[in-house]
């Protein structure tokens, strides 16, 4: 996966996905129609979406978290988060629920860079990982969601 310090590497330890195919298209990525160029705008289903991001987007992912932990044992305190940055509320909503020991993000200088801002985050981090695991956790609201669970 990566070094954690020098001479150091982050081993994955397993994953777990969810994938719900009901909520498809509940957000999307697109074109502003105005202008036609290559400026992303998101939408969200009028029918649907605002449910998906309340139900699967704020309690998805620590759900997935919870269980992942619970199959090897793994208590929230020995974690490390990192998180897909979508938006403030959602990670200070997936904080409250997991309790990892940290939670890493680059929010506030760099927003929500969609899945990128997992690994800028770790790249930005990686020396300074106190605890004995990491999480990262993301997803794509409408399709599905993903968590490793790496030993650093």
């Amino acid at each position: 996966v990566g070094a954690s310090e020098p001479g150091g590497r982050l081993v994955l330890v397993d994953w777990a996905a969810d994938t719900f195919s009901d909520e498809y298209g509940a957000m999307m990525l697109g074109v502003r129609p105005e202008s036609g160029l290559a400026h992303p705008t998101y939408g969200i289903a009028p029918t649907g979406g605002i449910q998906a991001f309340l139900t699967s987007g704020m309690n998805g992912p620590p759900k997935l978290v919870e269980r992942l932990l619970a199959k090897h044992g793994v208590s929230a305190d020995e974690v490390t988060l990192i998180s897909h940055q979508a938006t403030r509320k959602l990670m200070d909503h997936w904080a409250q629920q997991i309790r990892p020991r940290e939670y890493l993000d680059t929010f506030e200088d760099l927003g929500n860079m969609v899945h990128a801002s997992m690994p800028v985050t770790l790249s930005r981090f990686q020396r300074e990982l106190r605890t004995k695991y990491l999480v990262m956790v993301g997803l794509g609201i409408g399709a599905h969601q993903l968590a490793v669970l790496v030993r650093v």
